[in-house]
């Protein structure tokens, strides 16, 4: 039977559906004193300025003045700089408008000092209709999503207060800019909860989960939440200011939102506008969708997304944060270098990629300074280095990549994607462990292994031992060396599921079987009724180092599977004292590949690897619990598993080195 919001829904879609004839179609005018897009005779398309010329824009956010509060200390370094180097906003605004220009930046983001407008630069307005609906006591939303999400909460668009807050920002917002030919257009919104992660219907998440129809129902009500999302606050923009464009929503990413609602999206919007930090491989010159999409290029990504909307596209954020700055760089989205050098590269490699996409007429920087490195507050704790200049207004080297692609954009315009070359041979550090093959080590001379009814013992001739039992939550309850307690093993899941992500450990221990011939453990462990995950263990004989492979997923539940990634998990006693021997951040470049719990007295449990994929080891303790996150992602990429469905990892491609250590010295 269909709800309330459901019946709500269906007659709305009727209502557009009635009056399609009525909607006020995409503007594409060139010549006529504002901004336009069109697309060329090749496909690609173009930012049309007001005088008819061919453009892409290049912009940059929250270029300010004041830059960002740091609430711990209660300050803004940012402005404190400026305060004593330029005196006044408008001094700041004349020396960071010339810098704008010599770096070729043509277009102002979101959050940007009015003051910094003129010299040929195109503007936006963000209008945050949503927020109209989504904030206060009376707030009218609809939240499916009982998960932390960092989007904003989703309007209930078929309210008719949305159509009220639609129709007076527009007439408070838009209608007083209507005839500014520098404004480019506006931003409905930014990252709202959309949050759809997979392609089809029947295994996707997203606002239609809050429905209890079946998935095609769930589909249709997304299809019409979105159409109805879009065109109100189409027809409200264009009604108070038929001169400029409507710039889409910004969505979370490139799968922040699901195809049916890109589609809306582009029925409805000029130019259809998303967040994206891309992943750059800078051994094989390539720039990927995303960390765990490294399979899949960039600019095919776009291509299919531009298959969709039928409209020309925009990236709003995107950025390279490099840890040599002195910032934590540990809170925010993007892939985190370890120089400059290589941020720098790194920008080089995304602007050429996107000059040479024909699908985007333009891209946003995030952003013009850089964050706290005490993180701005306890909401919003980034410490990241995003910025073009620091907090002590210098530039960092980055913005030398920007002028020669951004000042000649025409040419580059016509150039292919950046040419992928052959990666350079692995250096020593990443070569597979001497103590293993990449395959696993063959052999069981001198490792022992022992059942007691539903105990199992795994032990080498160092005193290196691990202890399970079927029915045991972790798949290795007791870990020791020589007599003194390690840790403990576990596996866990990184999904996407019930409107966000899930991280997902094993609950019970389903199996153990000893394999003789080569002496290997396999365990199979449970994660309630919905997944089984398999490792194989190998135990070095004669030094207290374990080889973990994860050989097989199953799906045991009755939706797909959205898997990201696959976590070892090294739990330690002593976490609470630990120190870990090395730091890394989230999405790092060239990570180091190797981490763990390091106790007063020596003691070590962590671990290694050299697999191919992206490796993260996060040893940390939060709110007194253990996170010992030694993530690998699946080799090709987030797949979707279905119901009933096996994954079995290819032959000594997912596997890490666990390693204890004595309180007297290394192994």
């Amino acid at each position: 039977m269909m709800t309330g919001v459901m019946l709500l829904a269906a007659a709305v879609f009727v209502a557009d559906s009635m009056f399609a004839a009525a909607r006020l179609a995409p503007q594409e005018r060139a010549a006529d004193g504002f901004w336009r897009t069109r697309q060329d005779a090749d496909g690609r398309w173009w930012a049309v300025s007001p005088q008819g010329r061919d453009s892409f824009l290049s912009g940059v956010d929250h270029a300010t003045f004041i830059g960002h509060p740091c609430e711990k200390t209660r300050t803004r370094r940012y402005l404190e700089t400026n305060r004593r180097k330029y005196g006044t906003r408008e001094k700041w605004a004349e020396a960071a408008g010339k810098r704008l220009s010599e770096w070729g930046f043509n277009m102002l983001g979101v959050g940007c000092d009015s003051l910094l407008c003129g010299d040929g630069r195109a503007y936006t307005v963000y209008l945050n209709i949503s927020r109209e609906l989504t904030h206060g006591d009376a707030a009218r939303a609809i939240r499916p999503n009982p998960h932390d999400n960092p989007c904003e909460g989703f309007p209930d668009v078929f309210d008719p207060a949305w159509e009220e807050a639609c129709r007076r920002v527009a007439r408070e917002r838009c209608a007083p800019l209507k005839d500014d030919p520098a404004l480019f257009g506006y931003f409905i919104d930014n990252e709202l909860a959309w949050w759809g992660r997979a392609a089809e219907f029947d295994s996707a998440d997203g606002l239609y989960l809050c429905m209890t129809n079946p998935p095609v129902g769930k589909a249709d009500f997304l299809r019409v939440a979105a159409e109805r999302y879009f065109s109100v606050a189409a027809r409200a923009i264009r009604e108070a200011d038929p001169n400029h464009l409507v710039l889409g929503c910004r969505f979370a990413g490139l799968n922040g939102a699901n195809r049916v609602v890109w589609e809306a999206a582009g029925r409805w919007c000029d130019v259809v506008t998303f967040n994206c930090y891309p992943w750059a491989d800078l051994d094989r010159n390539v720039l990927c969708a995303g960390p765990y999409a490294r399979d899949v290029r960039f600019c095919d990504a776009i291509a299919e997304r531009a298959k969709w909307t039928k409209r020309p596209l925009m990236v709003t954020e995107w950025s390279f944060p490099a840890i040599d700055a002195g910032m934590p760089c540990l809170h925010g989205a993007g892939q985190r270098m370890r120089t400059q050098a290589e941020r720098t590269r790194a920008t080089e490699l995304c602007l050429r990629s996107f000059l040479s996409t024909p699908s985007l007429v333009g891209h946003s920087y995030f952003m013009w300074v850089d964050e706290p490195a005490l993180g701005i507050s306890a909401a919003l704790p980034e410490d990241s280095n995003y910025g073009l200049v620091s907090e002590g207004d210098e530039p960092y080297p980055l913005v030398k990549a920007f002028a020669p692609l951004q000042g000649d954009a025409a040419k580059w315009r016509r150039m292919p994607p950046p040419a992928e070359r052959t990666p350079p041979p692995p250096s020593g550090d990443e070569l597979a462990s001497g103590a293993f093959a990449a395959e696993g080590y063959v052999g069981p001379t001198g490792v022992t292994f022992a059942r007691n009814g539903d105990g199992y013992r795994l032990s080498n001739r160092v005193g290196f031992v691990l202890e399970g039992r079927v029915g045991g939550r972790r798949m290795m309850e007791r870990v020791t060396l020589d007599g003194a307690e390690i840790g403990s093993y576990g596996a866990m899941l990184h999904h996407a599921a019930g409107g966000g992500l899930r991280w997902d450990d094993t609950t019970r221990v389903e199996s153990a079987e000893w394999d003789a011939d080569r002496g290997r453990l396999s365990v199979r462990a449970t994660c309630g009724a919905a997944f089984a995950l398999t490792h194989v263990f190998t135990l070095h004989p004669d030094k207290p180092l374990l080889l973990v492979e994860c050989a097989e997923l199953e799906n045991t539940g009755a939706r797909p599977l959205d898997v990201r990634s696959l976590y070892f998990r090294q739990y330690a006693p002593y976490a609470g004292e630990a120190q870990p021997p090395h730091t890394t951040h989230p999405d790092l470049w060239k990570a180091p590949r190797t981490a763990g719990w390091q106790a007063a007295d020596g003691r070590f449990w962590g671990g290694e690897t050299r697999a191919r994929g992206v490796t993260v080891f996060l040893y940390y303790v939060e709110n007194g619990v253990a996170h010992p996150d030694a993530a690998i992602a699946p080799p090709g990429g987030a797949f979707i598993l279905p119901p009933g469905g096996k994954w079995r990892a290819p032959t000594g491609s997912v596997w890490m080195i666990c390693r204890a250590q004595r309180a007297t010295g290394a192994p």
